[in-house]
């Protein structure tokens, strides 16, 4: 491959092209949640999106960039970039898709490249609360997850938010203890998370029982105040603060009751008005198992006394949606995640009081898309209107070594000192202008730092930016490498935005040539008067390569995949006439493939045999009568002398039992369909070879 990025000449005329890392209010521009539902709120008002690839019960979490451009989301477990493909590394987090929260992503400030995904496991259990490190510059800035789960601590609740220190630079990242009284913050720097937590301790104990991990928990835009949504048992508000991270004054707001015909409620989702001044709690009636009712209230916090907080809740609706999560949106109204449906409810007006705040159903469609119980968490600090902190953005000029830099806020600021990191340019390397300007010594990455001396309404001190900047010369690029079949053409394209000439190697001054023959090809740009030059070879094409071989092994009832990769141009026809690039194998035989390009055809052959079986249990099925996975049947047991398998929902009522292995749970419960969502398997078993008891724990999905 060759590849020459060449910068030819300047001339002295500036073109804009900013460079930031600020975040704003955009990071919350796109939401992808629940079964493949999805929001964008890039235009104001909500549009539905069905690009996104989460089958997610529970927690979510996403973030876009300055301009609200999506980089990257996660359901705690795996993580999606922004082509919504798993991001190199993204599916070894250690969430759960039955955590409340199951994650939250915290960029790390002065960095617009790195960010941490915090992730909490479910029922308290033993992964408790992990963060992994993304690096956005990877993967040719699709992201890659450049360090793998680090646990701060076990165990949790399914709970965890985020919001700005009074800096207004860093971010706390908080957690409730589970069979403890404590709440833990954990600060993250521009070096970093510190893994040293503040520990504040409650005079109310999360106990052992893990249906009390469930609820939100959310901090206020202003960062001020902590609301704690403990499932069974009762809300804790409480006031924090954003210097220390201490949070103190834990009040209770106690659940509702069960109303007729219901036998207990389950408080779940949380959130804060825009203003900070009102409170909404979900809360669900259950019969048993059977959900039956929903509400949602308004508390008035303004004042943090318990009293005054319960004299002035107001029920907001009450009606037979499953009402769960709750989050504040770009547009400052409050949207609710409606389990089951393709529609989420909304709070048009949360800073008003009463009927006023405006409570509709049904007020958005989410298309193919369906809400589960969550909705994505994040720092709630960008739905503050003085949320983004001090930072600088890039002017470039023509001359790629020439760059004036621009303080984004002016707000408290008595003056600033830069360094730009290159010594070699002398007194040059230091400024004391609010926007200097600074030509660079040479062509390489520089740690440019910005000292703003500031006094603001709580802290007076210094802020201290770095950030990386890269001097290089505009990057011009005909693509990669490309092989031809003769006598076929190859269109070479050099297109480029804002060029305003083009010189080919063969005399042409078109964007686009075509080309018959192997060798190397050159074209010359001109872009605001300057000229790149760039060089790609031509190679003759291939025949089609590839390797076909199975995944796993097969065995009675189930089947095994024959799987390859291929280029997507590839046609392929395996021995049965189907052309898709994955065939499912569920019986012995000879399989063949021939792919076929416009070089020719290459055909390959593959025996499958039979092979030892051993137990499969699902991880999710869908009864909903297609005639495909409609029941939750343990495969493998052929070989097994005694079988026992008992099914739980997530509050621990057993649903389904049998010791015939040949039975499977079709989904009912005393001839009513289940809920959708998690629950918790008991197998024992005793192989006939190895005479060996043996029990296995699991949850899985059932989805409607």
């Amino acid at each position: 491959m060759i590849k020459k990025h060449f910068y030819i000449f300047f001339v002295s005329a500036l073109f804009l092209f900013s460079i930031t890392n600020t975040f704003s209010q955009k990071q919350s521009y796109n939401w992808y949640f629940g079964n493949k539902a999805g929001l964008s709120f890039a235009a104001g008002n909500p549009v539905t999106l069905t690009n996104g690839g989460t089958f997610a019960p529970e927690g979510v979490a996403t973030i876009s960039d300055k301009n609200g451009n999506l980089l990257f989301y996660t359901d705690g477990i795996k993580v999606w970039n922004r082509q919504h493909q798993y991001m190199l590394n993204g599916t070894q987090l250690l969430g759960h898709p039955s955590s409340t929260q199951s994650g939250i992503i915290v960029p790390q400030p002065g960095n617009d490249s790195i960010f941490y995904i915090f992730t909490v496991d479910a029922f308290g259990g033993f992964n408790g609360l992990n963060y992994s490190k993304l690096n956005m510059n990877r993967d040719n800035g699709l992201g890659d997850i450049v360090q793998l789960p680090v646990q701060l601590l076990t165990s949790t609740c399914e709970k965890i938010t985020a919001v700005k220190h009074c800096n207004n630079k860093d971010i706390w990242v908080l957690t409730r203890g589970f069979n403890d009284n404590k709440y833990y913050a954990w600060l993250v720097t521009s070096t970093g998370v510190n893994p040293i937590p503040v520990i504040s301790t409650t005079t109310n104990t999360i106990d052992g029982v893990v249906q009390a991990t469930i609820g939100y928990l959310k901090g206020s835009p202003d960062g001020k105040k902590l609301a704690c949504v403990n499932s069974l048992h009762y809300t804790e508000l409480s006031d924090f603060n954003n210097i220390t991270g201490v949070i103190s004054n834990t009040k209770k707001i106690a659940n509702r009751i069960p109303v007729a015909g219901t036998d207990y409620v389950f408080s779940y989702g949380t959130e804060f008005s825009a203003d900070n001044k009102y409170l909404y709690i979900s809360t669900l009636f259950n019969l048993g198992i059977n959900h039956v009712l929903s509400t949602i209230d308004q508390y008035n916090i303004s004042s943090h006394d318990s009293a005054t907080i319960a004299q002035s809740k107001y029920e907001v609706t009450s009606d037979a949606s499953k009402h769960s999560g709750l989050q504040l949106g770009y547009d400052n109204k409050i949207y609710i995640a409606d389990n089951g449906k393709n529609k989420l409810s909304r709070i048009n007006n949360p800073a008003s009081q009463g009927n006023a705040c405006n409570f509709q159903m049904d007020a958005v469609n989410l298309g193919t898309g369906v809400s589960i119980s969550g909705l994505p968490t994040f720092i709630q600090s960008i739905f503050s209107p003085t949320y983004g902190g001090y930072n600088f953005s890039i002017i470039n000029d023509c001359n790629p070594q020439l760059k004036k830099f621009v303080l984004n806020d002016v707000t408290y600021v008595d003056s600033v000192k830069w360094n730009f990191d290159d010594p070699l340019s002398g007194i040059s390397d230091s400024s004391t202008d609010f926007n200097p300007t600074h030509i660079f010594t040479s062509f390489r990455n520089y740690n440019v730092r910005l000292r703003v001396f500031k006094r603001t309404p709580c802290i007076t001190g210094i802020d201290t930016i770095e950030n990386p900047v890269d001097v290089k010369a505009f990057t011009f690029s005909l693509g990669s490498d490309i092989e031809i079949c003769e006598p076929q053409k190859a269109t070479l394209n050099a297109t480029t935005i804002g060029a305003s000439s083009y010189t080919w190697s063969t005399g042409s001054t078109s964007p686009t040539i075509d080309v018959t023959e192997q060798g190397d090809y050159s074209c010359t740009i001109t872009v605001n008067a300057c000229a790149y030059k760039d060089t790609i070879k031509v190679n003759k094409k291939l025949l089609p390569a590839f390797n076909l071989s199975a995944t796993g092994t097969l065995c009675n009832n189930q089947a095994i995949f024959l799987k390859l990769v291929v280029d997507p141009n590839w046609i392929l026809l395996w021995q049965d006439g189907s052309t898709t690039k994955e065939y499912k194998v569920t019986t012995p035989g000879l399989f063949s493939l021939q792919a076929t390009n416009d070089c020719g055809t290459t055909k390959k052959e593959i025996e499958i045999k039979r092979g030892i079986c051993d137990i499969y249990i699902p991880n999710i099925f869908t009864p909903n009568n297609d005639s495909y996975n409609n029941e939750f049947k343990i495969l493998g047991t052929e070989l097994l002398e005694s079988f026992r398998l008992q099914i739980f929902n997530r509050y621990g009522t057993l649903v389904f039992e049998t010791k015939e292995a040949s039975k499977s749970w079709n989904g009912k419960i005393n001839s009513k369909p289940a809920d959708a969502g998690t629950y918790a398997y008991i197998l024992q078993y005793k192989r006939s070879q190895t005479k060996i008891n043996e029990q296995v724990t699991g949850s899985f999905i059932l989805l409607r």
